[in-house]
């Protein structure tokens, strides 16, 4: 693992500790909560994967994240996060 910068290591710090303090359970929930999305066209839950990024083709941004279930065109718009 490559780590960068200050702010890099801290963050690496950051992470063997959350490894050693054993609440998997939690980091499961986290996981779950980031990655499993809920498709508004069909409802059907699944987890994202960067082969589903849809981008705009005005300015190839970032949209959000295509159903993976057949015929169905919805798609997850991306979270803001400030």
């Amino acid at each position: 693992m490559f780590v960068r910068n200050g702010s890099g290591i801290e963050r690496f710090e950051s992470l063997v500790a959350r490894s050693q303090s054993g609440n998997a359970l939690d980091r499961l929930a986290e996981m779950e909560k980031r990655y499993l999305k809920k498709c508004p066209g069909c409802n059907k839950p699944f987890w994202i994967d960067p082969e589903q990024m849809e981008t705009s083709w005005f300015n190839g941004q970032p949209i959000g994240y295509k159903c993976p279930h057949k015929n169905c065109g919805g798609v997850v718009k991306l979270e803001v996060r400030q």
